[in-house]
């Protein structure tokens, strides 16, 4: 009788175990509104993570669309307000500056906006871009695909009125720490021969790499930031076509690389160096290839 309950007792033991340890399935998100952000904020761990996937897979028209809808009525209920330009890009090519990964956020919009000060102090007018900026900032960073998908926000008010202009730059860095944009593993290997390069350069970072199809290229550009002094900026200056002869010797010589640029029918390699302190803001190089 003794061996029976403890048998019972053990089996018991063994059920509530395996109901401990079996996952609960996760929230059918089909049911689920993840183009808000708060809406995301309130999932569990798991279900963030997979809303957040399904954010980066929502297209660029799409999520072009949302925010459009949102600038738009913005526009429409500041009767002061009026726009005269907007651009939305996707830069495919971005990346994290200080790793090696592609940026999962990597759209950039540029929105122009003209402010009829007629009726507002000049005095007053850059208090009133700086809240309007701010307000319009936070609704676009309410929906999920505004949050998880810009890089760079840059908002301009024009004061026609008196001949002034007040821009707002809005950037981020790095957003979710786990979702890393998919790539082949030729395309990482390439750029992985790129980024060690230019790691060891004091100065210099990797930006923007990958395949411009239209113009069957691997672009590849490279910010050179904070050179002093005209000595140090004519030496490196002249340096760059050096350290580009040099990055486009070791990706033609590497047989993996080989294979990525021949199965996208690459024809050539073009790389830009980024100097905003020279005269000439970026400085071009291009190889072809055989």
């Amino acid at each position: 009788m003794k061996n029976q309950k403890k048998y019972i007792i053990l089996g018991l033991i063994l059920i509530v175990s395996a109901f401990y340890f079996i996952r609960v399935p996760a929230t059918d998100l089909s049911q689920q509104d993840f183009t808000k952000l708060s809406s995301i904020q309130e999932m569990t761990p798991g279900d963030q993570y997979e809303a957040i996937e399904r954010v980066y897979n929502i297209s660029f028209e799409e999520g072009k669309s949302e925010l459009s809808s949102i600038i738009n009525d913005f526009i429409n209920n500041n009767n002061n307000l009026s726009i005269v330009d907007i651009q939305f890009y996707e830069d495919v090519l971005l990346l994290r500056e200080s790793r090696n990964e592609k940026k999962t956020n990597n759209v950039l919009i540029d929105l122009v906006i003209n402010i009829d000060s007629e009726n507002i102090e000049r005095s007053s007018v850059e208090d009133t871009t700086y809240s309007l900026d701010k307000a319009l900032y936070s609704q676009i960073n309410e929906t999920s695909y505004g949050f998880y998908k810009i890089d760079t926000l840059t908002i301009t008010f024009l004061d026609s009125k008196n001949y002034r202009d007040f821009t707002y730059v809005h950037t981020k860095s790095k957003i979710h720490n786990e979702l890393i944009s998919e790539q082949s593993g030729n395309e990482f290997e390439t750029r992985s021969i790129v980024y060690d390069l230019v790691a060891g350069y004091k100065n210099y970072s990797l930006k923007r790499f990958g395949i411009v199809k239209e113009n069957a290229e691997l672009y590849i550009e490279i910010p050179v930031y904070d050179v002093y002094g005209d000595e140090e900026r004519k030496k490196t200056i002249d340096n760059l076509k050096e350290f580009s002869d040099l990055l486009n010797e070791s990706i033609v010589e590497s047989s993996v690389s080989n294979e990525y640029l021949s199965s996208n029918e690459i024809e050539k390699i073009r790389i830009v160096f980024n100097t905003p302190w020279n005269d000439e803001k970026f400085v071009t190089y291009t190889f072809k290839l055989n």
